[in-house]
């Protein structure tokens, strides 16, 4: 006999002297509540319920998918509710869920019903957008603003900004600061804020 009491499933009325029990699962281990006779033919089952299986508590993994979880695994029990889950971080993106496979799949919530075999959850992300303002530090004309996608890389905005006796040397990241990225120059990941504006 076992404690564990949750996820129990029945596989045979209590009057028959055996059960086969073709459900059983690789990987699984199982406790049966049996019920022992006495001389007088009479006693109470285990746990004090007749023919059923119990569950095992069952481990589930949690998969950061490029991400660090807070936890790499809860042990659970079958059949209840998954409860808080870990929470997960990765840089420049944002957190979409657990999910049953590491692309697409089935999400996972606090509320969804535990496997009654061991399983792996995955973190799906989004990458964060942020945008590039170029500013002409005095100079007149405009360059158009460059969207940007985390983990993607782009050439910047070719600059059209013009100023009398002078050439463009380059981009920096403040107005009297030095020469950074040249023109044209291909830049990824410049913030890992969601939103953010460069200038």
């Amino acid at each position: 006999t076992s404690s564990v009491t949750s996820g129990a499933e029945k596989i045979g009325d209590a009057d028959r002297a055996s059960y086969l029990d073709d459900t059983a699962m690789a990987g699984t281990t199982y406790y049966y509540w049996v019920k022992a006779v006495s001389e007088d033919g009479t006693s109470d089952f285990s746990q004090g319920v007749s023919g059923y299986r119990a569950y095992a508590n069952v481990v589930i993994k949690f998969n950061g998918n490029e991400g660090t979880p807070s936890t790499a695994q809860l042990t659970l029990a079958p059949g209840s509710a998954y409860g808080t889950l870990p929470t997960v971080t990765r840089t420049g993106y944002t957190f979409d869920g657990w999910y049953t496979t590491a692309t697409g799949g089935t999400k996972i919530t606090s509320a969804s019903t535990v496997p009654n075999v061991a399983s792996e959850l995955f973190a799906h992300w989004t990458p964060i957008s942020y945008t590039i303002v170029f500013d002409g530090n005095g100079a007149s004309g405009t360059t158009e603003s460059l969207p940007m996608v985390y983990g993607t890389a782009k050439n910047l905005t070719s600059q059209t900004f013009t100023i009398i006796g002078c050439f463009f040397a380059g981009w920096a990241t403040s107005s009297t600061g030095p020469v950074v990225y040249g023109a044209n120059e291909s830049v990824k990941d410049l913030t890992t804020v969601n939103g953010a504006i460069i200038t």
